[in-house]
């Protein structure tokens, strides 16, 4: 029996290959943690942005449903989590796709108290400013998802990330609840040409502000999971592309690696590992894939992105001669190699030749290999037309890979992405022990091991499987923040209506733009980042809608829609259109940087620890800023899109007053490459003789008239081969030209 609504297993290509990039503070321009993702689907992944809001579940024995996700639209539907976009529809409405809601394939016990946070296909940041970017990676082992025949697994990345933003604080919180809850329920992953495992970047907002890398897949059973975390240095960037980065681990150092147990016993069991022989294990190259799709899908990401860092294997980033960032790079830093999985070319991470911005990060996300022998977009690459775009499309139905063998670049910059964000967390003060033990609580899933339910008691509709065996392959080697019997304890706690209310609001020494999540729907290339923070009441509805089936630009005024318009309508004439859409990028983006470095200072002017009536108020003026800023952005990119189409339309460059039906025309090295046109119709065959042909047998093309000024003595020429003598409307219309710059001349 399928658990889930039919219609979500149709076309079904999610958001898999995705881009992420990870950033300390000790390496960014003002010590916030920066993390990235860019949902790139198929033009069918959910490009929604919503606020989960935080809720109370006071019910003794209240169970959270954990729904199978399809990532692509729509990504749920139902009520459970209160989002009015996710609710169903009626049967008459158009968004035929929403009508039915989902059911969920299983259960887990639910916490007292969870967290509101901002929600993309996963979750991105929390109201504690608990943040992550995910990765699809390729994985040794499968699992099919409970619901589905012989399926065995609950959890996906989707639900994990969902779980987490519900009840972790903490980095390090997050990735210990996400694998524990893989592990005891199981976990599965895309199972397409894409991979069965995940990658996810997790950042925090705590006084040391952590940034970790996660890697996950499914245990051999496919009841279980086998994972790995490792934290990043501060000073550091990682870029997490559709592949494991994370190489050799280390049990003994809990500082800075997280990992099950059977990380170790499943290299063991198979033989892929000997610790007498290997030293420490080496995830990566055990558990990984390698690279999908083709050779350098990951590794030339990986390559493009520490090329924009300026990577430098010496760690001498004094240098600063060289302010060009587009182009610095370092050459020893190699774009080719045998086998990324078993020939570890990049690194896990990498310091910065400079300190980054969020500004940066956006940079990135559009790169399409500018200024390098990649670049997608370069004069005299066939594929990218006469005007240079950087898209690249797949193969028709009908010209299949084993017709045409080949392969195009993956770039980072992508035309088929769903949504692209930046998420900017800033370290709070120290939380109180109060603080931290609530949160522990909470993330730990309510109770003891002998309090939670049995796989059998998980399943929906009462199917059974087999319980969970503690000794089995799969166990997590590693505790939660928090000891067992204080969790306990505190779940068993009846009076904890002030704690849950101290804890569900942002803390005096928090601010709402502690966390803030920079969002571009569709693709970055022709796409804004725009500001909004996870404790916004609301997001305004241009953005919180948004279906690739349905074209809305009256009703909503679909965020999605304007600018998946303004990067089509850009490909009319790419290589002068990015020009303009670039400009208005620039400038709505740095708009939106000095409005929230405005609201800092005003917040930080006005802000008390002893006044909360005041501090709520300045936080509405945030919110009405932000909401206000945001819609003022998808108006932009709307008018944004007309402006292109009129400027470029027809062939033409069109700029007003005077510069209208500019006849740009092809390049000349797009031409010759076109044997259609070089070895195209020959000139006509009989000479013209206009327009003053004589009466001898001699031609004379260019005949001067020897009485007046008039028009027509005066060769006008417009550089065509063989030009005559202008006459007619074509003269006077050069007369008219002449004289009207004649009078801007002052002449």
């Amino acid at each position: 029996m399928l658990l889930w609504h039919p219609l979500v297993v149709g076309n079904n290509n999610g958001a898999y290959a995705c881009t992420v990039f990870l950033v300390g503070r000790d390496a960014t321009v003002d010590g916030s943690v920066l993390v990235s993702h860019s949902g790139d689907g198929e033009f069918d992944t959910d490009p929604r942005l919503v606020q989960v809001p935080a809720q109370d579940h006071d019910a003794p024995g209240s169970r959270r449903p954990v729904y199978f996700s399809p990532e692509s639209y729509p990504r749920y539907v139902g009520t459970d989590r209160g989002i009015a976009e996710y609710f169903p529809t009626s049967s008459n409405n158009d968004d035929h796709d929403q009508n039915k809601p989902f059911v969920p394939i299983g259960f887990i016990p639910q916490v007292s108290h969870t967290y509101a946070y901002l929600e993309e296909t996963y979750g991105a940041v929390n109201e504690h400013s608990l943040a992550m970017g995910e990765s699809t990676c390729s994985g040794v082992f499968g699992a099919i998802p409970l619901g589905a025949p012989n399926g065995t697994a609950l959890f996906s990345i989707d639900e994990l990330t969902r779980v987490a933003m519900e009840r972790c604080t903490t980095a390090r919180q997050a990735i210990q609840l996400m694998g524990d809850l893989a592990v005891q329920y199981g976990f599965y992953g895309a199972g397409e040409f894409e991979g069965t495992a995940e990658s996810l970047a997790v950042t925090d907002g705590t006084t040391g502000g952590e940034a970790w890398i996660f890697h996950i897949l499914p245990d051999p059973t496919g009841r279980s999971a086998i994972w790995a975390a490792q934290r990043m240095p501060d000073d550091s960037v990682a870029v997490l592309a559709n592949m494991f980065v994370i190489r050799h681990v280390d049990p003994q150092d809990t500082e800075n690696f997280l990992m099950s147990e059977s990380v170790h016993q499943v290299a063991l069991e198979y033989h892929w590992w000997n610790p007498d022989t290997d030293g420490l294990l080496d995830f990566t190259k055990i558990y990984s894939d390698g690279e999908y799709a083709h050779k350098y899908y990951s590794g030339r990401r990986m390559w493009g992105a520490y090329r924009l860092i300026g990577y430098n294997q010496t760690g001498d980033n004094d240098d600063d001669d060289d302010d060009d960032k587009d182009h610095r790079f370092a050459p020893e830093f190699p774009d080719d190699y045998v086998d990324l999985q078993s020939d570890p070319v990049y690194p896990v991470y990498a310091k910065p030749k400079y300190l980054l911005s969020v500004a940066d990060l956006f940079r990135f996300h559009r790169d399409t290999y500018q200024s390098t022998k990649y670049e997608l977009g370069a004069t005299g690459n066939l594929a990218g037309g006469p005007f240079g775009t950087p898209d690249r499309w797949k193969e028709g139905p009908n010209e299949e890979a084993q017709v045409v063998p080949g392969h195009w670049e993956r770039p980072i910059g992508l035309y088929r992405t769903s949504d692209t964000f930046v998420v900017q967390t800033k370290p709070k003060k120290q939380q109180t022990q109060q603080q931290q033990e609530q949160s522990a609580t909470r993330q730990s899933g309510g109770g003891s091991q002998s309090s939670r339910l049995s796989r059998s008691d998980m399943i929906a509709n009462g199917d059974s499987t087999t319980s969970k065996n503690k000794n089995r392959v799969g166990t997590s080697t590693t505790t939660t923040a928090l000891d067992k019997s204080k969790v306990q304890r505190d779940v068993d706690d009846d009076d904890d209506d002030d704690s849950r209310s101290s804890s569900s609001s942002l803390s005096l020494s928090s601010s709402p733009l502690d966390a803030i999540l920079w969002f571009a729907p569709a693709s970055p290339l022709g796409s804004v980042f725009t500001p909004f923070v996870p404790s916004m009441p609301d997001i305004p509805a241009s953005f919180r809608s948004g279906h690739q089936a349905k074209f809305d630009r009256s009703t909503i005024r679909s965020a999605f829609w304007a600018a998946c318009l303004v990067h089509n309508v850009a490909n009319l004439k790419w290589s002068y259109a990015i020009q303009d859409v670039q400009h208005v990028q620039a400038q709505l983006e740095q708009a939106s940087m000095d409005l929230i470095h405005a609201l800092e200072q005003q917040q930080g002017r006005q802000r008390s620890n002893e006044n909360k009536n005041k501090n709520e108020e300045e936080e509405m003026t945030i919110y009405q800023a932000l909401i206000h800023n945001a819609e003022q952005i998808v108006e932009r990119l709307w008018l944004l899109s007309d402006e292109l189409l009129f400027k470029y339309a027809s062939g033409f460059v069109n700029e007003l007053p005077d510069q209208m039906s500019q006849p740009v025309g092809y390049p000349a090295w797009w031409l010759q490459a076109m044997e259609s046109y070089t070895h195209g119709p020959p000139p006509p065959p009989t000479q013209p003789k206009c327009c003053h042909p004589t009466n001898n047998h001699t031609n004379h093309l260019h005949m001067s008239t020897t009485t007046g000024a008039s028009a027509a003595g005066t060769n006008y020429s417009t550089g065509m081969e063989r030009q005559p003598h202008l006459t007619g409307k074509a003269a006077m219309r050069a007369y008219l030209k002449l004289l009207a710059e004649q009078g801007k001349d002052g002449k």
